[in-house]
């Protein structure tokens, strides 16, 4: 049961921040003094594809999975809807890593709403002559 509020309740317990070095860690934080860090390891993609792209965003999904405590197999991602905690966690490593092609798979995948919310945006600058 306790299990069960947890999972429920996980955008409340969760605070979550990312930073990039040469992997995407994903953190999340259940309280001041426990925080969860972990880095994805994306060195062996290129992430100027479209294919490079698509497994590390699913590499990132996955990792915020587990480290928010929760798995793709829990009735809220089989229904299409991932947790608070999840989702914050993508969307901070999708920011920080300043990857266009990135930010449109997660945009794909939860719409313009989340990304604004998440401050997650396709870099519009342009060269000038």
């Amino acid at each position: 049961m306790v299990t069960r509020f947890v999972k429920t309740n996980a955008g409340a317990l969760f605070a979550v921040a990312t930073a990039i070095a040469a992997s995407a860690p994903v953190v999340c934080q259940a309280d001041v003094l426990s925080p969860v860090q972990m880095r994805v390891n994306f060195s062996d993609l290129n992430i100027n594809t479209a294919e490079g792209v698509s497994r590390l965003y699913s590499r990132i999904e996955r990792t915020a999975y587990y480290a928010c405590g929760t798995s793709s197999t829990d009735m809220e991602a089989i229904m299409g809807a991932q947790g608070p905690c999840v989702k914050t966690a993508i969307a901070h490593a999708v920011r920080d890593l300043h990857s266009s092609m990135l930010t449109e798979v997660f945009i794909k995948k939860n719409g313009a709403e989340a990304a604004r919310t998440f401050g997650v945006a396709v870099d519009t600058r342009t060269a000038l002559k």
